[in-house]
């Protein structure tokens, strides 16, 4: 592949990714597209509310783990229309910063979403809960473009990209300590433009989510060295207005329910899952090495358990001592696990 039509291709698939951990509310140039499900399969929502659910990428390729059944089969639909909703899918090509900027603005309900972007909008006076997870453990993985490398022992004195004020710097930080590397063994340069600093050979390493690494492999980029054995990892949430959930506490409960099928059909067969999940960017192929560290899929439940409980007080913490947040969140308040609880029981009536 031609290093323009790469460039050109990733420009618009990373812009998603990376844009994840930017801690500001996004730029001015949103793009969305809201998709009512029911209404293009002929459905009449007329006596139903909009659950307007904000999500990363577009709808070709949204980053919807544990919930990609739960939109492709129609749980969230049927669910919903039980407690007199319906839902609304609004995609933003600019991921996290856009929906922080659409919940501002009124213009969604709720989100699937990476925690990070969660918490820096709590930090920052929106009120929103967690209520479930779409992936108890989103790993990461290392894209290389050093040919020979196996470990991340053989990449130092080479230069790693690492997005400043990030969920990748988090990893990256973590990572390093883990393998008991020093900062200063592998410099790290702060960009967003990681597709021209590695085909230029400016950089040789970028630490990314591994479903990102293995399309970036898949296109020849580099070639990926896992990371999942460090257990070193972040979540993504469904997260939803506080005074709605609250006010319709139903509407929490049919969320979970909807995400609990969705996982369940996921286990019983992985590759509708992988099918699910795959675009013209991202490949079911790539979606499964994703998964291969987790390949029973049992990460896609949406419980928050309290192995990710205490991830959260050890990330805003993380957040709050590197200026990403000026607040810190009170992660007691902000996460309610009532409403799965709930759906749990009353799936097994």
């Amino acid at each position: 592949m031609k290093k323009g039509l790469l460039k050109q291709i990733l420009g618009t698939v990373l812009v998603g990714v990376l844009a994840i951990g930017v801690t500001a509310c996004g730029s001015d140039n949103t793009t969305s597209n809201a998709v009512n499900a029911e209404s293009e399969k002929g459905t009449d929502n007329s006596e139903l509310k909009p659950l307007r659910i904000g999500i990363g990428g577009s709808d070709g390729g949204g980053i919807l783990e544990g919930a990609a059944l739960a939109v492709e089969n129609g749980y969230f639909e049927e669910e919903l229309a039980e407690v007199g909703y319906y839902p609304e899918y609004v995609y933003f090509t600019g991921a996290g910063p856009e929906i922080n900027e659409a919940f501002a603005g009124g213009n969604i309900d709720a989100a699937i979403v990476g925690d990070f972007p969660t918490f820096t909008a709590k930090s920052n006076g929106i009120d929103n809960t967690i209520i479930a997870l779409t992936n108890q453990k989103v790993n990461y993985g290392i894209l290389t473009t050093e040919k020979d490398a196996t470990s991340i022992s053989d990449l130092k004195g080479k230069t790693a990209v690492v997005y400043g004020g990030s969920i990748t710097q988090f990893f990256w930080q973590n990572y390093l300590v883990a393998e008991n590397i020093q900062e200063d063994e592998i410099p790290s340069v702060n960009s967003t433009d990681a597709t021209t600093l590695l085909t230029s050979g400016d950089a040789q390493i970028y630490p990314v989510t591994s479903y990102m690494a293995y399309f970036l492999e898949s296109t020849g980029l580099g070639h990926v060295i896992d990371t999942s054995d460090a257990n070193i990892w972040t979540t993504f949430v469904f997260e939803i207005n506080t005074d709605l959930v609250q006010s319709n506490p139903d509407v929490g409960v049919a969320v979970n329910k909807a995400l609990i099928r969705s996982a369940r059909a996921a286990q019983e067969n992985p590759q509708s899952q992988y099918d699910a999940l795959a675009s013209e960017n991202i490949s079911a192929e790539a979606w499964e090495k994703y998964y291969s560290a987790d390949p029973t899929l049992s990460n896609l439940s949406p419980e928050i358990t309290n192995e990710v409980l205490e991830f959260y007080e050890t990330e805003n913490k993380w957040m709050l001592d590197n200026g990403v947040i000026a607040n810190s969140v009170d992660v007691s308040s902000f996460v309610d696990t009532s409403y799965y609880e709930k759906a749990l029981k009353e799936l097994a009536e």
